[in-house]
């Protein structure tokens, strides 16, 4: 069930496995303050992206590119998810809750930000006792994490004259007795004195020294949606620090229960591909994006063809058929794609027809467009399920 926090902190039911942060918490962070707060984790992903692209350019390991690769696709989804704040605020502070085997937490973290830690001459180390299992979001959970191992990396380069012996976070995961597990961050940077830590939990308050000018005053956004995020998981988030000497971040969440991997399918159908020599029309202005899902569609077993306007789509449909047309809803600066859809659907009933928008509402476009949208950002399976499902006649 669902459980969202009111303002005294008590739990009123809603959908199972999400709750959301308390309604006086979120008041403290106005639109644009939140507005900040998805600019500031898409940047905290996309960052570590960025260094792993670095990683997977220069390598000639090719097990080690691969995870690389991995590591691209995961923190792309994730500034992609964290995105959606800007255009459903429900989804702002909601957290959907599972069973975490925390291990596989600890080595995302450590594929997404050892890159960047050693370019800074500071060692990651992660560690997990045992094998934990916690209850949260995945996904909240490696935002938060993701912030606390920043917040260290900034204070390890903020010691001034830092001598061999410094420069060092360690992220260990662990579950007690007492029906808790915790993710603790501790590194032996600058630390903090009490009227910092004092007010560590303030929204626009920063605790990021600047570290030499490796990096901009924070926004002091972090920690305290950081917290918000660990109390609507049924959690909290801990901070004890020696001025000097270095800082210990807690994120401590319910002990989850024991997962068993499923068995394994003895067969598994290629639900990732379209029927072979499907006609796909694609149109979209922008060369890059049409290039590459002229690629990705025709390895999908599709049979592509490709055009940056309305004009030259109309060209094309009039001397090939086509059975699946994809079009982007801004073709140019008066270009526009919606029209183009409701005409297709006129001259060829029997064909599917998609507008992709990246629209933060679709109030401007006709119903009949709005059953055909295929939302920006997407990935390729999702492109592909969408055009199967619409092909059987469901809505999009």
């Amino acid at each position: 069930m669902r459980r969202a926090l009111d303002t005294h902190g008590e739990r009123e039911d809603s959908p199972e496995g999400e709750s959301s942060a308390s309604s006086h918490q979120r008041r403290a962070l106005g639109g644009a303050d939140e507005i900040a707060v998805a600019v500031h984790e898409v940047q905290n992903a996309l960052s570590s992206a960025l260094f792993s692209v670095d990683v997977a350019r220069r390598t000639t390991d090719g097990a080690e590119r691969t995870r690389a690769l991995a590591t691209i696709e995961r923190t792309i989804e994730r500034a992609r998810s964290m995105l959606g704040v800007l255009t459903d605020p429900q989804e702002r502070f909601t957290v959907r809750c599972a069973t975490l085997r925390m291990s596989a937490i600890v080595d995302e973290l450590a594929a997404l930000l050892r890159p960047r830690c050693e370019a800074s001459g500071v060692r990651l180390i992660a560690q997990t006792e045992g094998d934990p299992k916690a209850f949260g979001d995945a996904d909240r959970v490696v935002q938060v994490l993701t912030n606390l191992v920043l917040n260290a990396l900034d204070a390890v380069q903020a010691i001034p004259r830092r001598t061999p012996d410094r420069g060092v976070i360690t992220l260990v995961a662990r579950s007690h007795d007492d029906g808790s597990s915790e993710f603790v961050v501790t590194d032996d940077g600058v630390g903090m004195s009490e009227a910092t830590l004092a007010r560590v939990w303030e929204p626009g308050f920063t605790t990021h020294p600047r570290a030499e000018g490796a990096r901009k005053a924070g926004s002091g956004i972090g920690m305290s949606v950081s917290r918000m995020l660990a109390q609507a998981m049924s959690g909290d988030l801990r901070v004890h620090s020696t001025e000097g000497r270095g800082t210990e971040a807690s994120l401590v969440l319910p002990r989850g229960e024991v997962v068993s991997a499923p068995a394994p399918s003895a067969t598994r159908g290629r639900d990732d591909d379209l029927p072979a020599g499907l006609r796909v029309l694609v149109v979209d202005d922008e060369p890059s994006i049409r290039e590459l899902l002229v690629t990705a569609l025709s390895l999908r077993g599709a049979v592509v063809s490709a055009a940056a306007s309305s004009d030259a789509a109309r060209q094309i449909v009039g001397r090939e058929p086509f059975d699946v047309a994809l079009i982007d809803e801004t073709l140019g600066a008066t270009d526009r794609g919606a029209p183009l859809v409701e005409e297709l659907l006129d001259r060829f009933p029997s064909a599917t027809v998609l507008l992709m928008t990246g629209a933060p509402t679709v109030e401007h476009l006709a119903p009949r467009v709005v059953r055909c949208l295929l939302r920006k950002p997407f990935s390729l399976d999702e492109a592909v399920k969408t055009i199967l499902r619409a092909r059987d006649g469901e809505s999009t």
